[in-house]
């Protein structure tokens, strides 16, 4: 996140899309920038050279920032709002995409792949149910601190 931000300060939070337009509608959006992607390729990188496999990290990081480019033009096309939910796609779009460009040049076998949509898909829920109850739990908070 450090990374991210950095690239921010230095004003590479700009829209992947540099603001253009299909038909009306923003490509991706805001929600996809420059900083997010170098920061996703960054951090699977640092964390290959880590592991010893800095060239297939360097490919799942390509491939999930394609992944997630991809889902937000799909989303805009489908006329789903930035932040408005879209089953599946919202959770498998980096898992995808990584793997689609990993297996360009490196095995997966199916067993992985498969094990990576499902755990993606029962953590996103299980990761928002636990965020939606901590902000809740911080709103009754705030409103009983009030009274």
């Amino acid at each position: 996140m450090l990374i991210y931000y950095i690239w921010t300060i230095i004003k590479l939070d700009i829209p992947f899309d540099l603001y253009h337009k299909i038909k009306n509608k923003r490509i991706v959006g805001n929600g996809r920038n420059i900083a997010g992607v170098f920061s996703w390729i960054f951090i699977a990188l640092f964390i290959g050279i880590l592991q010893e496999r800095a060239i297939e990290s360097l490919y799942l990081g390509i491939g999930a920032s394609v992944g997630c480019i991809t889902s937000s033009i799909t989303k805009r096309r489908l006329n789903i709002k930035r932040g408005e939910y879209a089953f599946f796609i919202d959770q498998t779009d980096f898992i995808l995409g990584s793997s689609l460009f990993y297996i360009t040049q490196f095995n997966l076998e199916w067993q992985i792949f498969l094990g990576g949509i499902f755990l993606a898909l029962i953590l996103h829920h299980l990761i928002n149910l636990l965020r939606t109850s901590w902000e809740n739990f911080v709103k009754k908070m705030k409103t009983t601190e009030n009274h």
